[in-house]
């Protein structure tokens, strides 16, 4: 089949969008299917102000279309905030996708790795405001709080809160290796729908304490692989009581080969007289955030 996959998120962004997209795009090409991107590098772009890692195009209407019909795809995803966002426009055919993790990559290590005043209580991702970092840096704990991952936000939140230790960017194996030698991690946010690093923290038998929000709520099993509370001390120092073998029993199941196969159920096929596309598009699923 072929696929086309259309997304605003893509590299040189390091989220949980551009991470689950690429791995599910080489994942399907496993499968034998044709899949193809269309992004931000396919057009003129600007970098959104603040955010230079996003790239914002530049009147890609036109191009866009062009794109579709060239590859005149059997299936097409557009990557969106969700199904809430997709119900109010109309669409009611909307699938549920889960989240997948390297298993392999992100496992148990020797927690030795960071010499650290224990417990250490990470958080891994953008420093930026609409991650609420300091409610995890104003947060009572008596160890370690480490901050993994940089943004617009770090200078000013390492200057209130002098006590965390700020890492700075990770990547790959070195990022596996901090994450698995905490043992919590510790996710702020009120607002991300997504929060991938919570799969990859159960994944390195790390679980994770979070407020009981959308995002956190989906992938989180209260008391077993990490703790929900709008306390976010106690939802810590209960997190810290968790089996570290659920968290990874848990991640083991959610392999990308899991992620990819789920997503290619939820695609419909085109009609085989379906008209060119201007602008319509033969099919869609719907990003639910929810495993």
């Amino acid at each position: 089949m072929r696929i086309l996959i259309v997304t605003d998120a893509w590299f040189p962004q390091t989220n949980g969008v551009v991470v689950t997209l690429a791995h599910t795009g080489a994942w399907l090409g496993r499968f034998g299917h044709e899949v193809r991107f269309i992004t931000p590098r396919d057009f003129r772009n600007v970098a959104c102000p603040t955010y230079p890692e996003i790239r914002l195009s530049v009147f890609p209407y036109r191009g866009m279309c062009k794109r579709i019909e060239a590859f005149r795809p059997q299936a097409l995803h557009i990557a969106t905030e969700g199904p809430l966002g997709l119900a109010a426009r109309g669409f009611k055919n909307i699938a549920r996708w889960q989240r997948g993790v390297d298993t392999q990559r992100f496992r148990p290590r020797d927690k030795n790795f960071l010499d650290l005043p224990r417990p250490i209580a990470a958080y891994v991702g953008r420093v930026a405001v609409e991650k609420n970092i300091g409610a995890f840096l104003s947060m009572p704990w008596n160890g370690t709080k480490l901050v993994i991952g940089d943004g617009p936000e770090r200078e000013r939140l390492q200057s209130l809160h002098p006590d965390g230790v700020y890492a700075g960017y990770r990547f790959g194996d070195d990022l596996a290796q901090h994450l698995a030698a905490a043992d919590i991690l510790v996710f702020p946010s009120l607002t991300d729908t997504f929060g991938l690093v919570n799969l990859e923290a159960m994944s390195c038998g790390v679980p994770v304490a979070a407020f009981p929000v959308v995002g956190p709520i989906d992938v989180i099993e209260d008391g077993v692989t990490g703790a929900l509370d709008s306390n976010l001390e106690k939802a810590a120092l209960r997190a810290l009581r968790i089996d570290p073998i659920r968290c990874r029993e848990r991640a083991l199941r959610s392999g990308w080969d899991v992620c990819a196969r789920q997503f290619e159920s939820n695609l419909v096929a085109c009609r085989k007289n379906e008209a060119p596309l201007r602008p319509r598009v033969p099919a869609v699923t719907g990003w639910s955030g929810a495993p």
